[in-house]
């Protein structure tokens, strides 16, 4: 995939039929879009979030991408199905070649200067009509991405229920100021939740505003993985090395082995991210493992039985 072979063949392709400002707008969004993904071959992206963009109608996304179709600019695939999820959004891809078979003869470096200055003309003609603005856009968002690198791997994971880049990125950095975020975690994180709530709902249980309000407490196991793991190892520890506590269970659970239905607990539940987020949610500032261990023991799941002795 060669990003400034496709712009000069787009402008080609426009020069023998003038393409239009919306499918212009449309091309260079989607050109972006790619770029930003590392030129994957297939990419999916929702008709709404095109028309909320490049603020256009739902109809007239529709009819750009057909007509960058029928130039074989681009190809897509119609979704199977209505639905807001990923689902419903339509497959892009780039074709490296023009329907115009001129296009392909005359892109030669001979003509680099002047493909140039052809950009110039028809991007000033088209921002006359289309409004400065939608462009610039496009453009702001993918510097943004460039300088946020970390929080778009966090924001890509949902296909909808969110906002613009920009909008959700200027609440993210208002959560988080004054506090050390640990995002190789929380990217982790955002890949394994539930993408039905909505991205600003989901930060919002993550960085509570309790939580801003007290920066000097931000670095603690509600805000590294690390920092939680560590804390349940050592309450397990503990745990092991209480015989008060073991025999007191054991009165309750007599054929079971204590210790290891609790570290069951531990290594298939609570030591996993899901564990983790779970616990988060909570509005506790500390962790009684205790009681979390031993509500565990009544849990079928995880219960593990002492063997029986074979004499």
């Amino acid at each position: 995939m060669n990003y400034i072979e496709l712009i000069k063949r787009f402008w080609q392709c426009n020069n023998e039929l003038p393409i239009g400002c919306n499918a212009t707008a449309m091309y260079f969004y989607l050109l972006e879009l790619c770029n930003s993904l590392n030129w994957k071959e297939t990419f999916k992206h929702s008709d709404r979030r095109i028309s909320i963009e490049l603020d256009i109608s739902i109809n007239t996304v529709k009819n750009a991408k057909n007509k960058l179709k029928q130039l074989g600019l681009i190809d897509f695939k119609k979704p199977e199905n209505t639905s807001r999820g990923i689902d419903g959004c339509t497959v892009y891809s780039f074709k490296t070649l023009s329907k115009f078979d001129s296009v392909t003869d005359s892109v030669t470096d001979s003509v680099t200067d002047s493909v140039t200055d052809s950009v110039t003309d028809s991007v000033d003609g088209c921002l006359n009509k289309l409004n400065k603005t939608k462009l610039n856009k496009i453009i702001n968002s993918n510097e943004l991405i460039n300088e946020n690198p970390h929080f778009f791997e966090i924001w890509k994971n949902w296909s909808n229920k969110k906002k613009s880049f920009e909008k959700d990125l200027k609440t993210f950095k208002s959560k988080i100021k004054g506090i050390v975020v640990d995002f190789e975690n929380l990217i982790k994180l955002s890949k394994q939740c539930d993408k039905n709530i909505y991205l600003q709902t989901w930060l919002n249980d993550l960085f509570p505003k309790n939580q801003k309000e007290n920066p000097q407490t931000s670095e603690n196991w509600k805000t590294n993985f690390e920092i939680y793991i560590q804390d349940l190892r050592n309450a397990f520890n503990s745990i092991k090395n209480d015989t008060e506590f073991i025999e007191s269970m054991q009165k309750y659970h007599n054929n079971l082995d204590i210790i290891l239905t609790i570290e069951k607990s531990c290594v298939k539940y609570w030591a996993t991210m899901e564990g983790w987020e779970k616990k988060r949610k909570s509005k506790i500032e500390n962790i009684d493992w205790k009681k979390t261990f031993k509500n565990g023991l009544d849990q079928s799941f995880n219960k593990v039985y002492k063997q029986k002795d074979n004499d």
